[in-house]
């Protein structure tokens, strides 16, 4: 056997040994990982067996995560959540996270359809991707201190998911962070949030009211998408953008004069159906990116002397748009913003 094959040899039996890897050990019925072998000796909760679909439901009814374990005469402490720890465990009804605990870890709790309540401590700094995902008896989650993200997918298709709190240690709210959380009434987001992602809150139809604090500056697309519900926003005077269709298909959005809304002077659109004479306001210092994006009913618009950009595709797909008078103020037009004008 040739030097380069026996590499790919062992290669693969390195690849293969690296995942098979199991749980080191298990005490009074939580499985951990060492994540540090020297002081400080630390270990992460993991699922038992070589992955979390190893073993159905390692975890049922109520589970207390202790803030430290001992094991062959080594104290360790517990500092984290790892990966799928909990994931699919539809048995698992509450659980106790400790202040010794700094990170969730992804899918940590995805799928868990049993839990009803969680706390998650002041000592928690990150929440991974899709950790709560799916929890659908959720209805009670209280976000710590010290958590600066809640990232994709983190609470999303919650269904029972009632009110949340983001703190103000919250920085960002990230794509389809609560999406699909459709009993979610009440939101209060902290005076940090600077972002609000894709469809952050997307089809939550319950929600009736949001008020954006003048920390964020950014909305994304399809933000509130579908919250039919909603008939009350407030946008704080941070806003630069909002992405398309943020706002689609809520009650608030249809009772909007002639569809538009506008956030640091600029102006913004989310319905399809717009009349067909647009005066936008004195003193709009711009056009967003797609705000009158396919609007095919629009024939005309005028735009005052103030407005110094249009957005790319502003206009695009506007197909009965017949003539338009672009002032001298304006600076810039953005990429396909006329694109499709027939």
């Amino acid at each position: 056997m040739n030097k380069i094959k026996r590499l790919w040899l062992l290669a693969i039996m390195m690849c293969a040994t690296l995942g098979t890897s199991a749980h080191d050990f298990e005490v009074d019925g939580i499985y951990y990982n060492i994540t540090s072998s020297s002081s400080p000796y630390t270990v992460a909760v993991t699922y038992q067996g070589t992955s979390y679909s190893s073993y159905s439901n390692e975890y049922t009814g109520s589970v207390t995560i202790p803030e430290s374990v001992t094991y062959g005469s080594i104290t360790y402490s517990v500092t984290s959540i790892g990966r799928d720890a909990f994931n699919d465990c539809s048995g698992l009804t509450s659980i106790t996270i400790p202040n010794s605990v700094i990170s969730i870890g992804y899918f940590a709790f995805y799928g868990c359809t049993g839990l009803t309540s969680v706390t998650i401590p002041n000592s928690v700094t990150s929440i991974g991707y899709d950790v709560f995902k799916g929890c659908s008896a959720l209805t009670s989650a209280i976000i710590g201190n010290n958590v600066t993200r809640i990232s994709e997918d983190a609470f999303s298709d919650c269904s029972g998911l009632t009110s949340i709190t983001i703190p103000n240690s919250v920085t960002a709210i990230a794509d389809y962070a609560f999406g699909g959380c459709s009993a979610l009434i009440s939101v209060n987001i902290g005076n940090s949030v600077t972002s609000i992602g894709k469809c952050a809150f997307g089809a939550c139809r319950s929600l009736t009211s949001i008020n954006i604090p003048n920390s964020v500056t950014s909305i994304g697309e399809q933000a509130f998408y579908e919250c039919s519900a909603l008939t009350s926003v407030t946008i704080g005077n941070g806003v630069t953008s909002i992405g398309r269709w943020a706002f689609s298909n809520t009650a608030w959005i249809n009772n909007q004069p002639n569809g538009l809304v506008y956030a640091g002077k600029v102006a913004y659109s989310y319905k399809g159906t717009m009349p067909e004479c647009i005066v936008l306001d004195e003193g709009t210092l711009g056009i967003a990116d797609y705000a009158f994006y396919r609007c095919w009913g629009l024939t005309s618009i005028t735009l005052p002397n103030s407005v110094t950009n249009i957005g790319s595709f502003a206009f695009e797909g506007c197909n009965n748009l017949t003539s338009i008078t672009i002032p001298n103020s304006v600076t810039s037009i953005g990429t396909y913003a006329f694109d499709g004008c027939i």
